[in-house]
């Protein structure tokens, strides 16, 4: 039960510094500014994304296609459809993919647009051989809300 315990501790403290490095790395290349930051807002996030279970982005530009996404998502226990004016805002919704075990997980960690275009960064998280995970199936998916943009 010890070796269990310290394998998985290890297993987070990893996904941890990897997260870190990731995110604030050593490469003087990531540091650059590389455009102007999207303020971003989670919509949802979790670990069972309905009948989405590849892995698939999905820009949503309009209430119909998020009517749809949500069917996609939800059986009857559907939640009521969030208002989002979409005059003003757009979604991005990520689906990491089906999976046979726990411990995967899939983020935005920022939305920049510059002169050309608008790039989202995504942190996919994915456990190691020796972490302990769930035997349960997940599917993780991130959907959020950003201020609409024309840029590819």
């Amino acid at each position: 039960m010890r070796d269990v315990l310290i394998i998985g501790i290890a297993c987070i403290v990893a996904i941890g510094i990897g997260m870190w490095l990731y995110l604030f790395g050593l490469d003087e290349s990531k540091q650059k500014d590389t455009g102007k930051e999207v303020p971003v807002m989670v919509l949802a996030e979790g670990e069972h994304s309905g009948l989405v279970t590849e892995r698939k982005n999905f820009r949503i530009r309009s209430l119909p296609e998020l009517d749809q996404l949500w069917d996609m998502m939800y059986d009857a226990d559907r939640p009521e459809l969030p208002e989002i004016d979409f005059s003003q805002y757009e979604v991005f919704a990520i689906f990491d993919g089906a999976h046979s075990s726990g411990g995967f997980d899939v983020r935005v960690v920022s939305v920049r647009d510059d002169d050309t275009s608008r790039r989202i960064a995504l942190a996919r998280i994915v456990p190691g051989e020796g972490c302990t995970t769930s035997e349960a199936l997940t599917s993780p998916f991130s959907i959020v809300v950003v201020q609409k943009s024309e840029l590819p």
